[in-house]
């Protein structure tokens, strides 16, 4: 059955353009925090980040993580407690400092969290009472948990928890050693007094050692290098079960006797991001260390079975044509391969193994389609796909339970439609495979990052298995958590974490097709402007990033990723149209391939009559920024372009260098454009827009953080100067203390980005209004 979406409210809204404050000053859900129901299922806890409290990052976000704990996604984050039943909410944490990652004790009497709450610009386990509704710090051990990690472990008994903390030395020691390792320079002391040179080296032949290399691009002592302790809640006694080592995902089994982990040890093919692990489990009694797989290329995440006796994980064959399932013994015993399957795309991830409530099968997610094997035999099930569908999410019990209703006869998925866009919950059968639509409307349910595992990011489920959470959101409307009963009979709000939107008239959105000019079909995301009139024209902006399927963002709040300035209600309530279409990147080619489908998209929105054809605009950031430049390069259609956080020259990735000498992006490059400059150099100038800045007649704004250190800022600075050297109409906002994402930026900054963007298109596009 159909269930119930937003409710309309369009009697009390305005037709106003809606203000930068309001939609700068947003709540949303954090979006690698899960979402925790008591045992009780009286209340449900997540995490809601406040767009207002943002602040400059001033730094590199690695460093920033290695050094406080905290991820940027994690800052200016509250924990909130609502009430499933009466929908009361109330805010824990108050709103002090960084707090995320709420667990909740198996006896419900406790919640752990990590918060920097003490003022010691550390991140740390605190916990709420719930008998005597107290927040308290457990230890002032420093905690390392980046949201690719598990977070908190409770101990069955509810005593203590499995974190990783910072190793058992000095801060200045743990710091020198993770920042030490990957680097490929040799500095050198001069013999000159006072002399502050700094020698780097290369000697032939040593570029390609795979730590080094590795390092290129990810340094893994920054994200990984950790004790693995337990603490004990009451007394705030830790014991380092593992010490300095590097930890990824961990999982306590069941019954607390034993925890397995994954350390990962080198990339396998450098600067790709696969990773060599070992799989690890220790007897918390002895503690004897069991090496259960050595040098495999594990997907990170793996799962206990219900009873702890078994553990299965997922890992990719050698040549990468594969992935092969096995399962093995806690107690020793050697793994088992029990499935393998072809290796086709990395589309919606490879998600952990799923165990069924009983242990007896895994059921494991591959293309969008369902499968279920049996542990014992290896006998496998493939239920065919959801027609016209592929399932994206799985919902699971605890970690690495599929969670069932209907006695066990059942199952809940999410699942989107790739043509239409649209996503759906659907219940499957799991006897037969027979799937039946829940939940399918205009709204989109998974706007929080898929990640490898598959804790509850997106929906949660009660432990009695009678009620399920979800978010959701559509163009118009801001996300929000729903709460409903297994067959989605009374779906009803639980939240309002944006009272402010509710007043304004939003725009719709809906997807169109077109020809590219190629022959390809192409999708786009169009937002309308919130006064749309059928026959009537509007200025239309388009935003462009290479490579992606924008479309699929159609039932996102703006049409957006991020909150803050990139939501594009900001235009829709101004009169324009906003037009995301899915655009082209090929190896080689990215500009051509751009240009091919991204105006044909735009020819399609003025033929419908939508678009003014004298009235076209173009934004983008990052890739999208680049993209910006080549689009302006090549046509003079575009009447006003903004490029946030771009770059026009692919040769300056290789004068990309960080402090410590290690080189990075230019492996982008060479991935975009199929090989190196000295290979290909008719390429890089062909695919680099500043060779061809000469034929630029578009008005540009460019946007840059000053401390962006994936596309630093003097790739905006060479774009500015040649264009000023040439005489083009340029403006350059470069923020001072601001990195890459401009959603991490300072409120202030991003006020005033926004402010300046819908400030720049009202001045080409409503020339009428200046």
């Amino acid at each position: 059955m159909a269930g119930l979406g937003f409710s309309p409210t369009l009697g009390s809204q305005e037709v106003v353009p809606l203000a930068p404050e309001d939609a700068l000053k947003v709540h949303t859900f954090n979006e690698v925090c899960p979402l925790a129901f008591s045992p009780n299922g009286k209340w449900l806890a997540y995490v809601v980040r406040n767009n207002e409290r943002a602040e400059s990052e001033n730094g590199n976000e690695n460093e920033i993580y290695v050094r406080t704990g905290i991820l940027a996604s994690n800052r200016a984050s509250d924990i909130r407690l609502s009430d499933t039943q009466t929908g009361e909410t109330k805010s824990l944490t108050l709103e002090k400092g960084a707090n995320w990652l709420p667990t909740w004790s198996p006896d419900g009497k406790s919640l752990a969290f990590f918060s920097d709450r003490d003022g010691s610009g550390q991140a740390r386990v605190w916990v709420w009472d719930s008998v005597r509704d107290t927040l308290r710090r457990v230890s002032d051990k420093n905690v390392r948990a980046n949201h690719l990690l598990k977070g908190i472990e409770w101990t069955p008994d509810s005593r203590k928890v499995l974190v990783t903390i910072v190793p058992d030395h000095s801060m200045n020691a743990y710091l020198q050693e993770v920042f030490a390792s990957g680097k490929l320079p040799v500095r050198a002391s001069s013999p000159v007094p006072g002399s502050t040179v700094a020698l780097y080296e290369s000697t032939e032949g040593s570029f390609e050692d795979t730590e080094s290399s590795g390092g290129e691009v990810f340094n893994l002592n920054a994200f990984y290098l950790a004790d693995l302790a337990l603490i004990d809640v009451a007394s705030g006694k830790s014991e380092s079960l593992v010490r300095d080592e590097r930890i990824g995902w961990y999982a306590l089994s069941p019954d607390g006797t034993r925890v397995a982990y994954a350390t990962p040890k080198r990339f396998y093919k450098p600067p790709l991001m696969e990773r060599v692990y070992d799989l690890i489990i220790v007897n918390l009694a002895t503690p004897q260390r069991n090496v259960v797989a050595s040098d495999v290329l594990l997907d990170d995440v793996f799962s206990w079975s219900p009873d702890g006796a078994q553990l299965a994980y997922g890992t990719y064959g050698r040549d990468e044509s594969d992935y092969r399932y096995y399962v093995a013994g806690s107690a020793g015993d050697p793994p088992r391969e029990i499935l393998a399957l072809p290796h086709r795309a990395y589309q919606y991830h490879w998600q952990m193994p799923l165990w069924d409530p009983h242990g007896g099968a895994i059921y494991v997610l591959r293309d969008g389609a369902l499968s279920r094997v049996e542990v014992s035999s290896g006998k496998s099930t493939n239920w065919p796909l959801i027609q016209g569908h592929k399932i994206v999410y799985r919902l699971s019990s605890v970690d690495g339970v599929l969670w069932t209703t209907n006695g066990g006869k059942s199952t809940i998925v999410l699942a989107r439609d790739e043509e239409q866009k649209q996503e759906a919950f659907y219940k499957i059968d799991l006897a037969t495979g027979r799937s039946d639509v829940l939940l399918e409307r205009h709204e989109s349910y998974s706007g929080k990052w898929i990640t490898l595992d598959t804790r509850p990011y997106l929906a949660a489920t009660s432990p009695d298995g009678q009620q399920l959470a979800y978010i959701a959101e559509d163009a118009g409307h801001s996300e929000d958590l729903w709460i409903t009963d297994p067959e989605f009979r009374n779906p009803r709000q639980l939240t309002h974490l944006n009272p402010q939107l509710s007043r304004y008239q939003m725009g719709g959105s809906r997807i169109v097709t077109w020809l590219g000019d190629d022959g390809e079909v192409l999708h786009g995301a169009l937002l309308l402007p919130s006064t749309y009139e059928s026959g009537r024209r509007y200025p239309l902006i388009v935003w462009v990033y290479p490579g992606a399927s924008l479309s699929d963002r159609v039932d996102r709040f703006g049409l957006t990723s991020q909150a803050g300035a990139f939501n594009l209600q900001l235009f829709a309530t101004r009169g324009y149209a906003v037009l995301m279409p899915d655009a082209a990147s090929h190896v080689g080619d990215r500009v051509q391939s751009l240009a091919k489908s991204v105006l044909s998209g735009v020819s399609k929105i003025v033929e419908m009559g939508i678009g003014d054809p004298e009235r076209i605009g173009v934004i983008g950031d990052s890739q999208g920024g680049y993209a910006v430049l080549a689009l302006i390069t090549q046509t003079n259609r575009f009447k006003a372009a903004v490029s946030i956080a771009g770059w026009g020259d692919f040769f300056e990735y290789y004068g990309l260098m960080d402090k410590g000498g290690s080189g990075y992006q230019y492996a982008q490059a060479e991935r975009q454009l199929g090989g190196t400059p000295w290979q290909f150099p008719e390429r890089y100038i062909q695919n680099s827009p500043f060779y061809s800045f000469d034929r630029v007649e578009t008005p540009l704004l460019l946007v840059h953080g000053s401390e962006d250190t994936s596309h630093p800022a003097f790739l905006a600075d060479e774009v500015f100067v040649g264009l000023r050297r040439l005489g083009k109409r340029v403006e350059y906002a470069r923020y001072q203390g601001e990195t890459h994402v401009p959603g991490d930026w300072s409120f202030a900054n991003q006020m005033d980005l926004a402010s300046r963007m819908i400030q720049w298109f009202d001045r080409f596009l409503k020339p009428a209004m200046h």
